[in-house]
């Protein structure tokens, strides 16, 4: 759960040592952007959010009282915003950066048909993650994409253990739904060229 660098770096920042934070700050920001991205699918606000999540990291961590447990208490304070910031932004823009490296490794690997499926498949499950409810759009993106733990999602979120199983089984349900109706493995997709 917790890293001991990351524990010494916390320790460092309480004490005032700018340059341990900026340390977290370039441990963090990458895997930050994508859970905000993931979270409001703006990369505007997106940036918003991570910005905010470590002035408030910064202002607040001497409130952190184990230092242990930074990872989690980081990404609660940024689901709060991500929820606070996306509420007040009205765009909504596919998430097309995120799986760029993805797509490109696809594109030199595999033929023109077998390209056109997987980018289809993407483009499905991007736009279907993205359609969940926020409650479930996060849990996913959390327990997916950042590979928390049932129980740390439920510290982040200050919910059950059983709430972040139900919002999982649910939101996977949602999404199997949705895919099977739209009929993506039945054939649907791609035309020859």
């Amino acid at each position: 759960m917790f890293s001991l660098e990351d524990r010494e770096l916390v320790e460092k920042v309480v004490l005032g040592d700018f340059e341990a934070f900026e340390e977290l700050f370039n441990k963090y920001k990458t895997t930050a952007m994508k859970t905000a991205y993931l979270i409001c699918s703006n990369k505007d606000t997106s940036e918003d959010i991570v910005q905010e999540t470590f002035v408030q990291c910064y202002l607040n961590i001497h409130n952190l009282k184990n230092p242990d447990y930074f990872k989690p208490w980081f990404y609660k304070i940024l689901t709060r915003i991500a929820w606070k910031l996306s509420k007040s932004d009205n765009k909504n823009i596919p998430i097309e950066e995120i799986f760029s490296k993805t797509e490109k490794a696809l594109n030199s690997e595999k033929d023109a048909m077998s390209l056109c499926l997987e980018n289809e498949r993407l483009d499905l499950i991007r736009n279907t993650i993205n359609s969940l409810d926020e409650k479930y759009k996060t849990v996913v993106i959390l327990y997916y994409f950042n590979g928390f733990s049932i129980k740390e999602i439920a510290n982040m979120l200050e919910i059950f253990e059983g709430t972040v199983k139900s919002r999982l089984f649910k939101a996977r349900k949602i999404l199997k739904g949705k895919i099977v109706s739209l009929n993506y493995f039945g054939g649907v997709g791609c035309e020859k060229g």
